[in-house]
């Protein structure tokens, strides 16, 4: 990893890998796992909504990346009090539905909270998946992150 920062505005250094213990908090940066290959989470925030992303995740599926995701998206709600979310599936093609159950839980906890989840990003084979699991009545599903920040912040 570079010691360099990033000029994307992406926060490079909030990564949570599916084989890491947890990660060290260094004010606003944590300690990264070199785990190629495995699945990751990237996250920012803009103007207090989390945008997360992940990375080598074309198959999020195994079940210690699984949890490893979910301990991530639990703690930027309940540690972090982070209320609005972008997950951006971009880059993922098959998920494991165990994924949305965790995303629907997280849902209903910060719903009272005027909170909500934005799925985007979506490839047509997961964007169909959800649609028949009917999560689309659960969550806003938007094209891209720009599209889903936009319904956000408005």
């Amino acid at each position: 990893m570079s010691q360099y920062p990033a000029t994307d505005g992406w926060d490079h250094g909030r990564v949570a890998t599916a084989d890491s213990s947890p990660a060290v908090s260094r004010g606003d940066r944590w300690d990264i796992s070199e785990a190629a290959g495995r699945p990751r989470v990237r996250v920012r925030t803009v103007e207090r909504t989390a945008v997360i992303r992940f990375e080598d995740a074309e198959i999020l599926f195994e079940e210690g990346a699984v949890h490893a995701v979910g301990r991530e998206l639990r703690r930027l709600i309940e540690d972090e009090g982070h209320t609005q979310l972008v997950v951006d599936f971009a880059g993922v093609s098959f998920l494991s539905s165990e994924v949305l159950g965790i995303l629907a839980g997280l849902q209903r906890k910060i719903e009272p909270n005027r909170g909500s989840i934005v799925l985007c990003g979506l490839d047509p084979l997961l964007r169909d998946m959800v649609r028949i699991t009917h999560l689309d009545r659960v969550f806003d599903v938007c094209g891209d992150e720009a599209e889903a920040l936009g319904l956000i912040l408005c």
